[in-house]
């Protein structure tokens, strides 16, 4: 038995136990997608053996091509976090905490920095001082 249900990605299916109608999960055998019975006792499975790209999908996300990097001010107040000689742009102050930012897609790496001064906390990339 297979139950849709709705949600912002897409279409997503539950699948029942046909011997006792309890819930079916999903587990990775061989490589093949098969689903078991929750309840105890019950040895009932379901193989999914699709050669259909998405039939095999148990969930999905689309993630934001935008690049949004969350940076937190108190950073600065951490002492175990790297430091460097590093002129903010915004109040002049010659130190920075840096981290590293990595973007997973362009498997570029560069360096964050965040102004140490306790009052200012502005963050730029070394390429984009503004």
């Amino acid at each position: 038995m297979e139950t849709e249900s709705r949600e912002a990605g897409g279409a997503q299916v539950v699948r029942f136990c046909e011997e006792c109608n309890n819930l079916l999960v999903p587990t990775n055998k061989e490589r093949v997608l098969e689903y078991k019975c929750i309840k105890s006792g019950c040895d009932y499975s379901l193989q999914i053996k699709s050669r259909q790209k998405d039939d095999n999908l148990v969930s999905s996300k689309v993630f934001s091509k935008e690049k949004t990097l969350i940076i937190d001010k108190d950073f600065v107040l951490d002492p175990t976090m790297p430091r460097c000689q590093e002129v903010c742009p915004v109040c002049f102050f010659d130190t920075a905490v840096f981290i590293v930012s990595t973007d997973i897609e362009d498997t570029v790496i560069e360096l964050v920095y965040i102004c140490a001064n306790p009052g200012c906390g502005h963050s730029w990339r070394k390429d984009q001082a503004s």
